[in-house]
């Protein structure tokens, strides 16, 4: 944060408060089959929670969003290691629940995406720094290459291994497709 040291003084940089938050990164779509965030932020007791902002992501073909989790310095695939429960605002009915999943799948199974729909929304951890079972919560919307047919996802997902997060890893299920457009960006929120 940018503070005034009085009249005649420059400016200078202090640390941000309590509730601030920060953009970590960036990672703009170039043909990759994944985006991993590791930034230190993540396994910082400074912060309380982050977020995944989704932007515009389309695949190379019909894909579905997949997250997983770096616990303990490596990445969580094993069968059984995610227990995913989907909501879907055009039913208001669960769409899912997988509960023998190497990968959060924050859409549920039946709801591919073609090449030509964009994902965007937000997934978010709160409290990564814990030796915890984690969750992620996450609202993603999808639509239509025209803007129609939209369709919102409110999912709740938990890992089953429990641990201080250190990376966060999107991909599309099957872990080939690539990203094509798009972006995602972390967001860390400072502890108040």
């Amino acid at each position: 944060v940018l503070t005034s040291n009085g009249a005649g003084a420059a400016p200078t940089f202090q640390a941000a408060s309590g509730g601030a938050s920060e953009v970590v990164e960036t990672i703009v779509a170039a043909s990759q089959s994944s985006m991993a965030f590791e930034g230190s932020q993540l396994a910082s007791t400074d912060y309380g929670r982050h977020e995944f902002h989704v932007q515009k992501i389309s695949g190379s073909a019909t894909v579905r969003l997949a997250i997983v989790l770096k616990i303990a310095g490596a990445y969580i695939t094993a069968a059984g290691s995610y227990k995913n429960q989907i909501l879907t605002a055009v039913s208001t009915t669960v769409a899912g629940a997988l509960n023998s999943e190497t990968d959060i799948e924050p859409h549920g199974r039946g709801h591919d995406f073609l090449a030509a729909e964009t994902i965007n929304g937000v997934c978010s951890i709160t409290l990564p720094t814990t030796s915890q079972i984690q969750s992620v919560m996450a609202e993603l919307a999808t639509q239509d290459a025209d803007g129609t047919n939209p369709i919102i996802f409110k999912s709740s997902c938990a890992c089953t291994t429990s641990g201080v997060v250190t990376g966060v890893k999107f991909g599309f299920v099957g872990w080939s497709s690539t990203f094509d457009v798009g972006q995602i960006t972390h967001v860390a929120y400072k502890v108040a």
